[in-house]
């Protein structure tokens, strides 16, 4: 089966990535030929979806903790950003 689109030497980051909509993105762009960076909370299926798909950079990164870095070295250039990672806020 073909890919649907091409996204060939493209470098796609993907925040909550490793679960749901993002993990099928993060499959879908490394099938098209990208570089694809899945950056997520959860360690034990970001270690999955590594496993899957080898050739995905899987970090892990909490976007709500403003003191985390997730350096950005290892990725280059990024072509497109899409954030899957949701921040809720509980009412106190």
């Amino acid at each position: 089966m073909r890919a649907r689109f091409e996204a060939e030497g493209d470098v796609i980051a993907i925040t909550g990535g490793a679960s749901g909509i993002g993990r099928a993105l993060a499959l879908a762009a490394a099938k098209a030929g990208a570089r694809v960076v899945v950056l997520d909370i959860d360690a034990s299926a970001l270690a999955t979806l590594a496993k899957a798909q080898p050739q995905i950079v899987a970090k892990h990164l909490d976007v709500a903790d403003r003191t985390a870095s997730s350096g950005g070295a290892w990725c280059g250039s990024i072509s497109t950003a899409w954030s899957g990672a949701i921040r809720r806020r509980c009412p106190a």
